[in-house]
């Protein structure tokens, strides 16, 4: 079966988008349900301040300072696909 290359650019920024998400719940305690809010499901469209910001208010705990870079690195790397993708 061959699949547009709209589709194929779909399906991966779906991949990514879906990559993350199986991530976030790793910055949640574990003895806190890792529910994704609207605005975590949709990661890639927060700038990082406001992504630290939800996932404190979601996961009522910061990321580590020690994280932050590696956390900051990855989404903007993974983001930047997904404008790409979508353009």
């Amino acid at each position: 079966m061959i699949t547009s290359r709209g589709q194929q650019l779909a399906d991966q920024r779906y991949e990514i988008q879906h990559a993350v998400r199986r991530r976030l719940p790793d910055l949640c305690p574990a003895d806190r349900e890792p529910k994704l809010s609207k605005k975590l499901q949709n990661w890639w469209q927060l700038d990082f301040p406001h992504f630290m910001k939800e996932i404190k208010k979601q996961f009522k705990q910061d990321i580590s300072l020690t994280d932050r870079n590696d956390w900051e690195q990855w989404l903007n790397s993974e983001g930047e696909k997904i404008k790409q993708l979508s353009a």
